[in-house]
């Protein structure tokens, strides 16, 4: 089994050698009347779990279906919009899955307490959880270099528009709700 290797450099100079155990990166994103859908690529060999949520400064959106085929490295994942989405953060109607971040919703020990409507005002990132030999890992999906030259787009479905870009460094995956 051949892992990812990097270079990481600690705060005083000191380089070594890091492998990565598992990857993710999204190829395609796309609005259906209900949800956003994800689909990319990801190596994971031996992962026994997988979730999915996007996550924003103060609120998060669990997916409700996540699908991974490990021999063609594939995987989709559909987060619903739950109700409409607004600005000032007032609680939604019962059966949404969107959650305050201030919660332990976004360590998943313990269920949220408050359920509250995603915001317009932040990004989100999708974060990836995956269990691999009986430890859990999450990453931040990176953007292909396919999509990469796409962004920024934007996708309109008949309930909210999304503008999708990366974050600068990262190349990380970031979408914003608009109205």
């Amino acid at each position: 089994m051949h892992h990812r290797v990097r270079v990481l450099m600690n705060r005083d100079g000191t380089l070594s050698l890091v492998q990565s155990t598992w990857w993710a990166v999204a190829d395609e994103v796309d609005v259906d009347p209900d949800a956003v859908i994800i689909r990319g690529r990801m190596d994971a060999p031996g992962v026994s779990m997988l979730a999915a949520r996007l996550v924003g400064e103060t609120h998060l959106l669990e997916a409700d279906r996540v699908e991974f085929d490990p021999a063609a490295q594939q995987f989709e994942v559909r987060v619903p919009f739950g109700p409409a989405i607004s600005t000032d953060g007032q609680a939604a109607s019962s059966g949404t899955r969107a959650y305050s971040a201030t919660t332990d919703a976004v360590t998943g020990s313990n269920p949220p307490q408050g359920i509250v409507q995603p915001t317009m005002q932040h990004w989100f990132g999708l974060r990836l959880s995956v269990l691999l030999q009986d430890k859990r890992s999450e990453r931040w999906v990176r953007v292909a270099t396919g999509l990469q030259h796409q962004l920024p787009a934007e996708r309109v479905a008949p309930r909210h528009g999304l503008t999708i870009a990366r974050t600068p460094r990262a190349a990380a995956l970031r979408i914003r709700f608009r109205g």
